[in-house]
């Protein structure tokens, strides 16, 4: 029981954040899908129904564009928890937690407490868009945890522990498996080790050769397969379309794409929530403080406490820096850019956020803490609300207690008014109980910036299209075919999913989906609330008709 306790108290960080990781995924993540998730939970399901283990195929075509392991643990989830969107999203929502326990140890690591961890962990968690695609089936948060399991290890073989070869070639060959060449980036993790670290004996190890086998033992075997079954039709999808052409050319009509690095990381800004600002600030911090110093030094010799402290940790941030430029920069010279591509560089600047938080924790800058928790009541200004909600699906807590008893407009009253009974309450307990006066701070941070999942409806018209089916097709196979504009690719994608899912007109092999040129039209157009206009006879075909992706009526051929 002592053991209990004891082991209890010891990882209580952990486990809460493991907790509210756990609320975050799964809290009714049943939610509609997007292109590229219907995409890989169709293809699971077909791998399912045709045990076609290493040849994946979409619509009984091959398909080639990514590696196969968030689509096999995929089928997984759908044979241990039956085919939904919740089980799709499973292996994502774990891979969510896994990545946020990682950078909690990786916390202790670098700057050696536990609340440097805690808020690393939490500071990644509550980004809206890490929640967004911990919720999705995506390959970027399951690739993102490997890579940072592998910067563990690099940390883990710079400190003289050089077992964690193995970690390292087993996660990086994995982070392979699950988005090609985006998992070779862990090599590249080494280059602190080898210039900075002066450590270039370190790839001589005799377990440096191990981790290589291990990598090539996990990578390679399917790429082997694919090679001598399809040759070059696998490898001109696989790296000549997905890899190279992303990198030389604009695929998609955004204003991120190609040379606008500025849209782009105003889309990084937008998608951060208060912590992009955080973040600023502690960087203005550093580098106004390090030239005042530079210019000081010749009259004193002091050093600020703040930058003495990141001049001891040079090591760790050393590491961070190479970590995010490692995973930022290949994307900001590709012309392709898509939101996604970002998810990989909050891992390194959650470190750094939390290592900077932790540090005004530990050396107790009560008016630093103070400034803090104030900006994180600017989470009630519309400003940060809509940015939180409209891409990330999230909403923040604190504002949502808020709305629940007073109205939507009273939030920045509210927002001020409480900054003013913080300040009045602050004085106070900063005079009388100064530990006090840190937890508070740190509980007005973290409370303030926590956030909850929203869960809307993004294809609830798709839905409906299957119990019409079902309505009218009496359990027979039925063909369906559909128009849409361009632009909006993925909603082929996502009606493929969505029909064997929510109506009973196949067994899930007997599904026929089809393109209609655009300019297709038909004259005698029937909409759905006309639908029982239809006999009862089989139906041949269905022809649905999209406008901006979404289903507005149906004509229907017997």
């Amino acid at each position: 029981m002592r053991y209990f306790v004891t082991s209890l108290k010891t990882y209580s960080p952990l486990i809460l954040l493991m907790f509210y990781g756990l609320f975050l995924m799964f809290y009714k993540s049943a939610g509609s899908f997007s292109g590229d998730e219907a995409t890989y939970a169709e293809i699971a399901r077909e791998g399912l129904f045709s045990h076609h283990f290493f040849a994946l195929s979409l619509n009984n075509v091959g398909w080639f564009e990514k590696p196969p392991l968030l689509i096999w643990l995929t089928e997984l989830s759908f044979k241990s928890f039956g085919i939904s969107e919740f089980s799709a999203r499973f292996s994502p929502g774990v891979f969510g937690i896994s990545s946020a326990v990682v950078l909690y140890f990786l916390g202790k690591e670098l700057f050696g407490r536990k609340i440097f961890g805690f808020l690393a962990g939490f500071i990644f968690l509550t980004t809206p868009v890490i929640l967004f695609y911990s919720r999705s089936t995506m390959m970027d948060i399951p690739v993102g945890f490997f890579l940072s399991l592998s910067a563990l290890a690099v940390w883990k073989i710079g400190g003289g522990e050089r077992r964690w070869w193995v970690v390292f070639g087993i996660a990086t060959g994995l982070a392979v498996m699950m988005k090609s060449v985006i998992g070779l980036l862990p090599f590249f993790f080494l280059t602190p080790l080898i210039f900075f670290w002066k450590q270039r004996n370190i790839l001589k190890d005799r377990f440096s050769l191990w981790g290589t086998g291990l990598f090539f033992l996990v990578s390679a075997p399917w790429h082997i397969f694919m090679t001598l079954r399809f040759g070059w039709v696998f490898w001109r999808e696989y790296l000549g379309f997905q890899v190279f052409k992303r990198a030389t050319q604009s695929i998609f009509s955004v204003p991120w794409q190609g040379n606008s690095n500025g849209d782009y990381l105003e889309l990084f800004f937008d998608r951060s929530g208060l912590w992009f600002f955080v973040l600023l600030v502690f960087l203005a911090i550093i580098a106004g403080l390090w030239i005042f110093q530079s210019l000081h030094l010749a009259k004193n010799e002091r050093q600020n406490t703040f930058l003495s402290w990141v001049t001891t940790n040079k090591k760790g941030f050393v590491f961070l820096l190479c970590w995010t430029g490692v995973v930022l920069i290949p994307f900001l010279f590709a012309k392709t850019k898509l939101p996604q591509y970002m998810v990989l560089a909050y891992y390194p600047l959650s470190l750094f956020v939390g290592g900077c938080i932790g540090y005004l924790v530990q050396e107790k800058k009560r008016l630093a803490l103070f400034i803090l928790a104030s900006l994180s009541l600017l989470n009630f200004l519309p400003f940060f609300l809509s940015r939180v909600f409209i891409f990330g699906e999230a909403q923040f807590l604190s504002a949502k207690i808020w709305e629940y008893f007073f109205q939507r407009n009273a939030s920045q009253s509210i927002m001020i008014a409480s900054i003013v009974l913080l300040f009045f309450a602050s004085v106070f307990i900063e005079q009388k109980w100064k530990s006090l006066f840190i937890g508070l701070m740190l509980f007005v941070i973290l409370t303030g910036n926590m956030l909850v999942p929203a869960y809307p409806e993004r294809n609830a018209d798709v839905k409906k299209i299957g119990d019409y089916l079902t309505a009218l097709s009496q359990d027979h196979s039925v063909t369906v075919y559909y128009r849409v504009v361009p632009e909006f690719y993925s909603f082929p994608a996502v009606i493929t999913f969505y029909i064997p899912l929510e109506s009973k007109v196949e067994s899930g092999q007997g599904k026929n989906v089809g393109i209609l040129p655009k300019d297709t039209a038909d004259s005698s157009v029937w909409c759905y609330a006309d639908r029982t206009l239809a006999s009862d006879e089989e139906i041949l075909q269905a022809v649905f008709v999209t406008s901006r992706g979404i289903v507005d009526k149906c004509s229907l051929s017997l």
